[in-house]
């Protein structure tokens, strides 16, 4: 009766895993099968559990190595950025810097065939920064910027911002400013 109550007992457990297991153990068992297949289910009810969390943990694991994935990617951001902060703050140093040097008059002597128009013009071209294009400057460019140049020059202008006396000489010293 031991080997038949063993293999009884074995069938039960094969069924309890197929999902028949209190049916099959009172078929196949009596009462005793009933509790052995309880703790049997218990067994399993834990192990789940045990599954359960240690999926859990893993899944927990998994969350830290990307959480501290993202900070080291958070980390060498930062670094950048200050890196990048410290290039605009001297870019703007230099920016000042030209800013204040084009503030500065140029002394430009004047030439044989110069008249304010062509001088102004030549500046525009030249002393403008245009990144490196060729610059063609407008009309009212030029004219606003000889204007200038003779007040900035102290030649005596009209009301209407004619210039009266506009005579330039080969020898002439005039400070040119933007």
């Amino acid at each position: 009766m031991g080997k038949q109550l063993k293999k009884t007992t074995k069938e039960t457990i094969e069924q309890a895993y197929s999902g028949g297991a209190r049916v099959a153990a009172v078929i196949t068992g009596g009462i005793g099968t009933v509790t052995t297949l309880s703790a049997i289910g218990y067994g399993l009810h834990e192990k789940n559990r045990a599954d359960n969390a240690e999926a859990k943990l893993e899944n927990h694991k998994n969350v830290e190595q990307q959480l501290a994935a993202a900070n080291e990617e958070l980390r060498k951001r930062q670094v950048e950025l200050e890196k990048v902060k410290q290039e605009a703050q001297e870019a703007k140093k230099n920016l000042k810097e030209l800013e204040e040097a084009k503030k500065e008059p140029v002394e430009y002597t004047v030439k044989k065939g110069d008249c304010f128009w062509n001088i102004a013009k030549a500046f525009l071209r030249n002393e403008v920064d245009h990144d490196g294009l060729y610059y063609e400057p407008t009309n009212k460019e030029i004219y606003d910027l000889a204007i200038k140049f003779m007040r900035d020059n102290n030649y005596k202008l009209d009301d209407k911002g004619k210039y009266s006396e506009p005579m330039l000489y080969p020898g002439d010293k005039l400070k040119l400013t933007v």
